[in-house]
């Protein structure tokens, strides 16, 4: 578990002493460490010799030594950190121009030794315990073929149910003639799809998995994502109002679309090539090459109801006139070929049935085989294969009739299955419901607990297992207003708790399970926040900042930590990750469930990787990182004084994901020493620790303000501040790995600064226009000393102006815009629309751009040939802007217009050659005017899509 992330931080650890520009070192240092890194290489192979098992191996031996494994390696790191930590330290106390240092590793010498050594030992033990690593001992058959338990009765869900359905009925009539049969066991259809559509179900299957060599487009989207605050979209906007496309030619575009969003069928062919074979291949069950694809895959997260689903499409009326012979098996963990042809043939074939039942394993495959065969001839035949972990190729090339149609349930998302659909969570209109009739039956809620029970649904975020379990502590205590107010007020009260921890024994395998280098991630991610999305821009700093994980050779740091999260999303369905364009109709969803977060949250602070504090008197022994969700606990001298006891030399971050607070938080010296990561944005302090400035291994900071000695930091990767200066150094000193510097003023941005951060990629600059501001001198980019065409790296620039006042212009040089740049926002300065077209000239690599509260001022905006050649997304928000126009030839890559709150618009004009691919044009609370002139574009090169409040 641990151990391979422990092996990835000392790696990144040894590399960034290695390899800094900065540090010199002395004598045969840099041989002395070389064996630890070989080795933690090593550990990293062997480690990953577990990923090869089955899903029933008993782990308890391997994990026990997984934890010894970690623990020797978080020593050795904690004894080089703190060895080159103290060199650092003492020459930044002396005298002289702190420019590079030296640093001596010769005392370590033994203790890589004994690194080596120890390793070598376990790494032996390991090996031989994964390959002896016992067995679960499987059910018995009539256990795996008993389904009277498993209850059919369904709550929601009646649009998946219905197109489950329709794929296993799809050669027959009998839908077409008895679809009134079981309606009323259903709800209606259309309700249904309403909510669905409102869950906003819509990853886009062509994506690629990891290990994949098509990632250039999501590597350039993940640079953009998390940045939805700062550009102010909404993703909560619109639900509860009226949201269509503009036009009635459009519906039945609208409607496929809805369609394919609730609806995810994973084709071997691409969607969007051929609809023709993948209709083919929906009417006739074959692939492309004409073999024969009978069966569909159920998945989605633990506890969604994918059994409850099964058994009702099992017990369907419907169903069981059309399927002769029906069979259901519980698979589990193993995929024993001999055993669920067993558990087939007894359910199918009654004269075998008791010899199915008692035969051992030593049957004869070939005959099992042929006795299928010969009973499934010339009969239709339903098979249910319950919670499966992994196929058995052999046992699918048996079942694979052409009579024959099979329906999996699991909690992987397969990869042989040539169709599946994922399982959504529940509408809130769904949970209440299934909620109120585990409470009170039939009846539902009572009014005078209604709006209690909506708060405690709510917590239970669409989850059926957690809404049932939920409901089972709640009925067996007093149904009073006054209790269900403590538990629908209290965050960590006993029945959350409870059902929580009951959930955790289901969910738990899943975790188990996982690959190695994706389970650092997921504790990670699962220490946020419950209930609202997690910040990915601000995740990913984190993440790459804190040293645990590892990217591939052949990714960015970024571009493949969007892969492993579309991987714990998609494949292991562990969390929500959807990442929609930068459409104001898309939504991007990134955050964990909160029964998640609850065995996150235990797992990690077991292990010691991470502890999320909820109270002033917990245990914090050795921890590697602490978080809290409650910023104001910093505050209490209990809680300091147990972190500088308990953890101070060891803890690596410090996350404060708390909400901001007008208070200011007194945070006192905790004594932290080899601290990388300070996560305090949302805090406000008395005053600044000075020790921070003393981090020598901080990465990642989010002060308040940044005294000058913050240029001695030189292992910084991330600065987040909120309208704060850096300051100029007083020697030559330099940050060469920071590449993200966010919320800084102008001041900041003269050549004498940035000169000295050549490696910048994002840069956000932040001003405030006081109100006594005029315009005569406080332009904060008067003077020639301000200019960026020294940043040759930099790709994402963002200017803001807070409180702008319109009357006047705060004009940015256009030195101040590297042509490096490939995403640009600017907010509130007031420009002609003029210049905003000699800027386009600048930037031939721009593809997003986003034009904002004012950023420029006037009646028209003509948009010339010869810019924005690569454009490709063009927000404006807020603007005076009366009429839009792009000449022919110019945009020629622009597929997104988004214009949002431009009350005075009234014509949009643009000249589109037909050849280029088919543009979207959105209008979000605009003039009826300006949406007629906008309809009146061809609708062959435009798509227009609306919203209004009115």
């Amino acid at each position: 578990m641990a151990a391979y992330g422990a092996a990835v931080s000392l790696k990144n650890t040894i590399t960034r002493i290695v390899h800094s520009s900065r540090i010199n070192l002395v004598g045969p240092s840099r041989e002395i460490i070389k064996p630890a890194y070989i080795h933690m290489c090593l550990l990293q192979k062997t480690l990953q010799k577990l990923e090869g098992t089955g899903y029933n191996k008993i782990r308890t031996k391997v994990n026990a030594l997984d934890e010894r494994i970690k623990e020797v390696v978080w020593k050795f790191e904690d004894l080089l950190e703190t060895c080159f930590t103290d060199q650092i330290l003492a020459q930044l106390e002396s005298e002289g121009d702190h420019l590079s240092f030296s640093v001596d590793l010769q005392s370590l010498r033994e203790s890589v030794d004994c690194l080596v050594e120890e390793l070598m030992e376990m790494l032996k033990d390991y090996y031989i315990q994964v390959v002896t690593m016992p067995e679960e001992e499987g059910e018995p058959i009539c256990s795996r073929i008993d389904f009277s338990g498993i209850n059919s009765e369904m709550v929601g869900l009646s649009d998946v149910f219905k197109k489950i359905r329709g794929y296993l009925l799809a050669d027959s009539e009998l839908e077409s003639e008895g679809e009134g049969e079981s309606e009323g066991e259903v709800e209606s259809e259309g309700e249904s799809e309403s909510e669905c559509e409102s869950e906003g179900e819509s990853e886009s299957e062509s994506e690629s998995e990891i290990g994949d060599e098509n990632e250039g487009e999501s590597e350039g989207e993940s640079e953009d994502e998390g940045e939805s605050e700062s550009e102010g979209e909404s993703e909560d906007e619109g639900e509860s109002e009226s949201e269509s496309e503009i036009g009635d030619e459009n519906e039945g575009e609208s409607e496929s679309e809805s369609e394919e969003d609730e609806w995810h069928w994973l084709l071997d062919v691409d969607q969007d090539e051929n609809e023709e074979k993948n209709e083919y291949q929906w009417n006739r069950f074959f692939d492309e090459d004409l073999h024969i694809v009978n069966w569909l895959l159920v998945t989605g997260m633990a506890g969604v109801g994918k059994t409850t689903l099964a058994k009702k499409i099992f017990d369907d009326q419907l169903i069981q006139r059309h399927f002769e012979l029906r069979a259901w098996i519980k698979v589990g963990r193993k995929c024993e070929f001999n055993e669920i042809l067993r558990c087939i043939l007894a359910q199918v074939d009654p004269d075998t049935h008791d010899q199915m039942l008692t035969q051992g394993e030593d049957a004869d495959n070939q005959k099992l085989a042929e006795l299928f065969e010969e009973r499934v001839k010339d009969k239709k035949c339903l098979i249910v294969l319950d919670d499966v972990w992994e196929t058995d190729t052999q046992l699918m090339d048996i079942l694979i009739q052409e009579n024959v149609r099979i329906l999996v349930t699991s909690r992987l998302r397969i990869k042989e299955s040539p169709f599946y659909v994922k399982v959504r969570f529940l509408t809130f209109k769904e949970s209440m419901k299934l909620f109120g009739k585990k409470v009170f039956g039939e009846k539902g809620i009572p009014p005078h607990l209604e709006e209690l029970g909506k708060i405690i649904v709510y917590k239970c975020e669409g989850l059926p297992l957690m809404i049932v379990t939920v409901a089972e502590f709640l009925s067996k205590e007093d149904k009073t207003p006054e209790y269900w107010t403590e538990v629908a007020g209290t965050q960590h009260n006993s029945v959350f708790v409870g059902a929580c921890d009951q959930i955790s024994e289901v969910f738990f395998p899943s975790y188990e399970y996982l690959p190695q280098y994706l389970k650092m991630l997921f504790l990670y991610v699962g220490a946020f926040p419950p209930y609202e999305n997690i910040d990915l821009l601000s995740a990913t700093y984190l993440v790459i900042s804190d040293g645990f994980f590892e990217p591939s050779v052949k990714h960015t740091s970024k571009g493949y930590l969007n892969k492993c999260l579309k991987k714990l999303s998609r494949h292991y369905h562990l969390i929500q990750f959807e990442r929609g364009t930068k459409s104001w109709f898309s939504e991007n969803k990134f955050y964990v469930h909160s029964c998640w977060m609850h065995l996150c949250k235990k797992e990690a602070s077991k292990i010691k990787f991470l502890h999320v504090l909820q109270s002033c008197d917990e245990v914090m022994e050795d921890q590697r990182r602490l978080c809290a969700h409650g910023n104001m606990l910093f505050a209490f001298k209990q809680v300091y004084d147990s972190i500088k006891s308990d953890c101070s030399s060891t803890a690596r971050s410090l996350l404060c994901h708390g909400p901001y607070n007008q208070y200011p938080v007194p945070i006192h010296a905790m004594d932290f020493k080899l601290l990388r990561v300070l996560h305090a944005n949302a805090v406000r302090f008395y005053y600044f620790p000075l020790e921070i400035v003393k981090l020598v291994c901080l990465r990642r900071g989010a002060p308040s303000y940044m005294p000058v000695e913050i240029w001695n930091m030189q292992a910084l990767q991330n600065i987040r501040v909120y309208g704060k200066d850096l300051p100029t150094p007083n020697c030559d000193a330099t940050l060469d790995k920071l590449h993200y510097l966010t919320g800084v003023t102008a001041k900041s941005c003269t050549r004498e600064v940035l000169k000295r951060i050549p490696n910048l990629i994002l840069l956000l600059i932040q001003m405030e226009l006081k109100p006594y501001d005029d315009d005569d001198g406080n332009n904060p980019f008067s003077g020639s000393d301000y200019t960026l065409e020294d940043l040759h790296n930099l790709e994402n620039l963002a200017y803001m102006v807070r409180n702008p006042d319109i009357k006047y212009e705060h004009r940015v040089p256009l030195s101040m815009f590297p042509s490096s740049l490939t995403k640009l926002s600017l907010y509130g300065l007031g420009c002609p629309w003029k210049y905003m077209n000699d800027i386009g000239l600048l930037l031939p690599n721009l593809n997003s751009l986003h034009l904002e509260c004012y950023a420029f001022r006037g009646a028209e905006w003509d948009v010339e040939l010869r810019g924005f050649l690569k454009l490709r997304t063009l927000v404006i928000e807020d603007t005076d802007l009366v009429r839009w126009r792009a000449q022919h030839g110019s945009l020629p890559c622009l597929d997104l217009l988004s214009i949002r709150h431009c009350y005075k618009l009234q014509q949009l004009d643009w000249q589109r050659d037909p050849s280029i691919i088919r543009a979207t044009i959105e209008l979000v609370e605009c003039s009826p005017v300006v949406v007629a002139s906008a309809l009146k574009l061809p609708y062959s090169l435009f798509r227009v899509r609306g919203y209004s409040t009115f």
